[in-house]
């Protein structure tokens, strides 16, 4: 199953509530390492897992924003760009994650 990045901070935040109920004392890295089962070469630190997490939510806010731009651009503006409004119509109902190539 995929999980989202928001969804491994709500799992992480879950287990580290019951982790620290019963007593126990876990770290944010133990908890993705075990709900991903990633190879230890591949497990991130906790901050650094939230830093990449912030700079791809950024990201995304960005490309959101260029497309609402293009968007809003006139028909003139976009002959003048070499795209046509089908173009700009296509990249504009684009996800907000959907990264360009």
């Amino acid at each position: 199953a995929s999980v989202t990045f928001v969804g491994l901070i709500v799992i992480a935040a879950r287990d580290w509530r019951q982790s620290k109920q019963e007593g126990a004392v876990m770290n944010m890295q133990k908890i993705v390492s075990h709900r991903l089962h990633l190879p230890e070469a591949a497990r991130i630190a906790g901050p650094a897992l939230l830093k990449q997490g912030w700079l791809k939510l950024r990201r995304w806010h960005e490309l959101a924003r260029q497309r609402r731009q293009l968007a809003s651009l006139s028909d003139e503006m976009l002959k003048d760009i070499g795209r046509s409004r089908a173009d700009i119509e296509w990249e504009a109902s684009r996800p907000f994650w959907d990264e360009p190539r």
